[in-house]
């Protein structure tokens, strides 16, 4: 089921719903091929989400009434208006003829950055450590 702005709007926060309304016809042809790519990664992030949070609540709803159904069909729907907008941002990529990145690619870059991150405590930590051995 395609979900319409008057389905959407109670179910989402604000930033949410600006971004599935940025996924809609009348606005997703204004977006350059980069800021396209950008709203992809947060909807395809968001529908990650919405479906681990959906796992989540399931277990929790089978281990406590022994059955899961209807307990987070909210969050369901959530899920499914990200997955629709996800395949609206990458349907306008392939249109254009840029191919969203990989997700390997991406991957691969949040951890080069968590390796940076992770570099710069250390040398922040040395120097504290320096600094109290003089």
């Amino acid at each position: 089921m395609a979900y319409n702005r008057n389905q959407a709007r109670p179910l989402l926060t604000k930033p949410e719903f600006e971004l599935f309304e940025a996924s809609l016809s009348d606005r997703i042809s204004s977006f350059t091929p980069a800021q396209l790519r950008t709203k992809a990664d947060r909807a395809r992030r968001l529908a990650d989400k919405y479906r681990d949070l959906y796992r989540r609540q399931g277990r929790a709803a089978r281990v406590k009434t022994g059955s899961g159904a209807g307990a987070n069909e909210r969050t369901d729907r959530k899920t499914a208006i990200f997955e629709q907008a996800l395949g609206r941002f990458e349907a306008r990529l392939a249109r254009l003829g840029k191919a969203p990145a990989p997700q390997s690619a991406r991957g691969k870059a949040a951890d080069r950055s968590r390796a940076v991150r992770s570099d710069r405590r250390k040398t922040a930590q040395n120097l504290k450590e320096k600094k109290k051995t003089k």
